[in-house]
């Protein structure tokens, strides 16, 4: 059996080689992983990906200014 962690991780790769960016409310919809930040520190210090990031605020939907990081890939290893 595949270690549950082991899979967000990869789904996560796969994702981001594809999609390029992703923020933590698309990393908890798509793989229930909640601590995305951990992740893409893994990432950038494990397997040397490089990312950059903006940090983004939106209303919610009561009206509240809500804050957010978007990280966004530049490259990974082939």
């Amino acid at each position: 059996m595949e270690n549950p962690k082991e899979t967000k991780y990869k789904k996560l790769k796969a994702y981001l080689k594809k999609k390029k960016d992703i923020d933590t409310w698309r990393a908890i919809e798509l793989f229930g992983e909640t601590r995305l930040s951990a992740r893409i520190f893994d990432l950038k210090n494990k397997e040397n990906w490089e990312f950059t990031h903006a940090d983004v605020n939106k209303k919610d939907r009561y009206g509240n200014t809500v804050h957010y990081r978007l990280y966004k890939l530049v490259s990974f290893p082939k």
